[in-house]
Parts: structure tokens; sequence; C-alpha cells
């Protein structure tokens, strides 16, 4: 076989990984900007410095901003009912909020 066939073949497959690896950084940087840090250098660092730069994205903290927005949004959700009346009385409530939205809605 051609040896110029291996350069060839070595050169695609590199190319290939490249490619792999720059959607995994991006995949990194959604996470870095879900927590509250939209700069590219995130990207650039997963990219560049693989596991270690996987390993800063997942150890950021959330900043304050994301953190009010997670309290903001778990305040707004109902509690659990722990027993089978308030289990009943909940579904209820639901039941009649949903139905009060239909009629609302067709009118």
């Amino acid at each position: 076989m051609n040896p110029g066939v291996f350069v060839v073949l070595g050169l695609v497959g590199f190319v290939i990984i490249i490619i792999v690896w720059y959607y995994v950084a991006e995949e990194f940087y959604t996470i870095a900007t879900k927590k509250g840090y939209p700069d590219k250098k995130y990207l650039w660092w997963t990219f560049f410095f693989g596991i270690a730069g996987m390993l800063m994205v997942v150890a950021l903290p959330l900043t304050d901003a994301t953190k009010q927005e997670e309290n903001n949004t778990a305040s707004a959700t109902q509690p659990i009912p722990e027993n089978t009346e308030e289990k009943n009385d909940f579904a209820a409530e639901s039941v009649a909020e949903e139905t009060a939205q239909e009629i609302s809605a067709e009118n």
C-alpha cells in the first residue's frame, strides 16, 4: 500500500477529531452560559486544554443572577402535598384552575 494513503487517512482522522472536539467545547460553553458566564473564553479553554477546561467549567459557581432566577422559579412552584387529604385538595384545586383557564380562554 502507498504510504501517502496513510498520511491522507491520518489527516482526515485528525480533522474529524478536531471538528468533534469543537462541538464538545461548544457544549461546555453552553453549560458555562447557563451558569451565567457568557464569555467565549470558556469555549476556548475547553477546546485547547481538554479535560482541564471541562473541569473548570464544571467547577464554575452559579452567578448571583442565575441563583436569583432559580429562586424565583422555585418559589413559583407549589409544595408537594404529604397526605391523602392534601393530595385530593391539591388535585381538586388544580382541576378547578384548569377549568377556569379553559372557560376564560373560550370567552
